[in-house]
């Protein structure tokens, strides 16, 4: 056995706002990504390229086999195993990535908007790009790196808004795509440099040759509890673009896109504090109190600010695309805002459900809640349009929202006695903070 290393770590605060901090930026840029796209091309270009990059995301979350949960849970504990982990699941999920993209252009499913063989190439090839650039993320994240990750990802929207002109002034195929793929391979190329030869590397050194992995039958049941919450919650967040897509048209796909962009942004920041206490509490159970307390502090401001200042500057932030998109998007984009308290709910239920490892309770609700929201989507869009898609988001949420109040507020109230959480599933030794 090796002697540890101490590795220095960031604090709590500095990952969880350096996680937020990405999270808006990249959602900032992509505002403005969509600005200037919509300003350059016309409306039915800007909903094409919006369908092929949602698909293109919808089909990289599908192929990442949850890992992108999975790493920020295990690697920490991983030891002498975490490069061979991340490897693996780099190699596994980037072949399931090529596979999937292939046969849904195979099928046909992606005719409205792939047009021509350069366009499915490259669609195929972003896919791969895709998921291995979340993981990188999540590998980060999971060694407490966060920092590294709002570095890479403003990195990666800059250079974004510097190719959306450039490449819409020339004869390229697909300009918008390419232009939110190729600073992705960059980064996927730069960042693994660094996390391979360096970080990794610097994290087994830490943990003195053994590792805290749990047994392969409790960790089995947790990967694949973690894949079909991923693939249900996938389907309810990403498919709505393509059904907008294909019910109304390109034109109410470009106004719905924008509003849905912010939204999941919104909730993207939610999780980022979520997913940060996760993973220290996960290090250091013996803080966990400590920590909640900060973690729903920061949640309350962000989900009921972060709602309010969103249903005032909606029309505001979508008259910066342009009049249209502010007058045919504010009403969803308001019904949107006044989701986010009830999914802060549904968020800090998941990550105590995450941290006990018993996912498939999470499942479950997952499951009822995107099953109502794609009926409710399919019985209102027709009549009332994109907002009827709000409108089925929002009853969707706030009955999810409720359902997960009992056993969250349970669970703080455990946390803040000093009785902790309940021991991981398939873990020796109990996780509770006495």
């Amino acid at each position: 056995m090796t002697t540890p290393v101490r590795v220095r770590r960031a604090s709590f605060l500095v990952n969880a706002f350096s996680l937020m901090l990405t999270t808006i930026v990249t959602a900032a840029a992509g505002l403005v990504f969509w600005a200037i796209a919509g300003r350059l091309l016309p409306v039915s270009a800007v909903g094409d390229a919006s369908a092929e990059i949602s698909t293109a995301l919808l089909l990289s979350k599908v192929s990442q086999l949850s890992l992108g949960t999975i790493l920020p849970r295990f690697l920490p504990v991983a030891g002498p195993r975490s490069r061979r982990l991340v490897a693996l699941g780099y190699a596994a999920t980037a072949a399931l990535s090529v596979v999937v993209a292939s046969g849904f252009v195979a099928v046909g499913w992606g005719s409205g908007f792939l047009h021509g063989g350069a366009e499915i190439a490259t669609f195929i090839l972003a896919v791969p790009i895709l998921t291995v650039f979340a993981l990188q993320d999540a590998a980060l994240t999971a060694l407490r790196e966060s920092f590294w990750v709002m570095v890479e990802n403003a990195a990666t929207a800059g250079l974004r808004l510097a190719a959306v002109p450039l490449l819409c002034a020339t004869a390229a195929t697909d300009p918008l795509v390419l232009a939110y793929l190729l600073p992705a391979l960059a980064a996927v190329l730069a960042v693994n440099a660094v996390l391979f030869w360096r970080i990794l590397p610097a994290h087994e050194r830490a943990s003195g040759g053994t590792h805290e992995l749990p047994a392969r039958r409790p960790a089995a049941g947790f990967v694949v509890a973690e894949y079909a919450n991923s693939l249900i919650e996938s389907a309810g967040s990403l498919l709505l673009p393509l059904v907008v897509l294909s019910v109304l048209g390109s034109t109410q796909s470009a106004y719905f896109y924008l509003p849905w962009l912010v939204g999941t942004t919104a909730m993207g920041v939610l999780f980022s504090v979520a997913l940060s206490f996760g993973v220290h509490a996960a290090a250091d159970p013996a803080a966990l109190r400590g920590l909640l307390l900060r973690t729903l502090r920061i949640l309350a401001v962000l989900s009921i600010g972060g709602a309010a200042a969103g249903i005032v500057l909606a029309p505001f932030l979508l008259r910066l695309v342009g009049p249209e998109y502010a007058d045919n998007g504010t009403t969803l984009f308001r019904l949107i805002m006044l989701g986010i308290p009830f999914v802060t709910i549904e968020v800090v239920y998941s990550t105590f459900v995450w941290l006990e490892r018993r996912v498939w309770l999470l499942v479950v609700i997952q499951l009822v809640t995107t099953g109502a929201l794609l009926g409710l989507t399919a019985v209102l869009i027709e009549p009332w349009g994109i907002n009827g898609v709000g409108v089925a988001f929002l009853s969707t949420t706030i009955a999810s929202g409720l359902a997960c109040l009992p056993p969250t507020a349970i669970r703080v109230r455990r946390i803040l006695d000093g009785r902790g959480l309940r021991a991981p599933a398939g873990s020796p030794v109990a996780a509770e903070v006495r």
